[in-house]
C-alpha cells in the first residue's frame, strides 16, 4: 500500500496568512495583494490573481508523502507549468 499523497502552495511573495474563512474551512490570503486561494487546489477564486489567466492565477505546489513512521516528506519538484508549476509565474490546474 503507498502512503498518502498531499500538496502543499507556494506563494512567491511573503508568507500567507490562513485564517478561518467558515466552521470548518480556511483560506489561503496573499498579504500583498489581497486575492483568495481555494486550499484544494491552488487557483484564485477571488482578488487581482483571479483576473488573470493560466498559469498565473494557480499557486506552484509541493507535493508531500508521508513515510511508513508519518514523517512527512517533499518530493523533488519538478519546475515545469505543466508540473509543480514555477514561483511567481504559477501552473496549469488540473
Amino acid at each position: 500500500m503507498s502512503p498518502p499523497m498531499v500538496s502543499l502552495e507556494v506563494f512567491s511573495t511573503q508568507a500567507a496568512r490562513r485564517r478561518p474563512f467558515r466552521d470548518d474551512q480556511w483560506q489561503r490570503q496573499c498579504p500583498c495583494h489581497g486575492s483568495l486561494y481555494d486550499p484544494l487546489n491552488g487557483k484564485a477564486y477571488q482578488g487581482p490573481a483571479s483576473l488573470q489567466g493560466p498559469p498565473s492565477n494557480v499557486l506552484p505546489r509541493l507535493d508531500l508523502e508521508v513515510g511508513a513512521n508519518g514523517d512527512p516528506w517533499i518530493l523533488p519538484p519538478t519546475w515545469d507549468p505543466r508540473k509543480n508549476g514555477i514561483v511567481e509565474y504559477g501552473r496549469y490546474a488540473a
